[in-house]
């Protein structure tokens, strides 16, 4: 769990600024595709105030797709921007749809 990108930001942050407090929480549920985490966005993420956010639906997005993925995290990205909450996206995933 520690080698998970929230916490590495957070040992790089902590590192350029050892007399910060930074404290990662971690909202996601295993194996969760961005869709499902949007529905429980507000009332899992967005109440607790956050000062940043990190998305990273990556691999788990290939199953719904590149179309409900974008809408999924933009979504998630305007209800952040509503509160003015950053958003930093990690690990965008390729869309690996076969053209046609």
């Amino acid at each position: 769990m520690l080698d998970a990108y929230p916490h590495l930001l957070r040992a790089g942050l902590v590192q350029r600024y050892p007399h910060a407090v930074i404290n990662v929480i971690v909202t996601a549920i295993g194996g969760e595709e961005s869709a499902s985490g949007a529905k429980r966005f507000k009332k899992d993420v967005l109440a607790l105030r956050p000062d940043l956010i990190t998305i990273d639906y990556a691999l788990n997005d290939r199953r719904i797709g590149p179309r409900r993925s974008r809408a999924a995290w933009v979504e998630m990205i305007e209800a952040a921007a509503a509160v003015s909450v950053p958003v930093l996206l990690l690990t965008p995933t390729a869309d690996i749809t076969p053209a046609g």
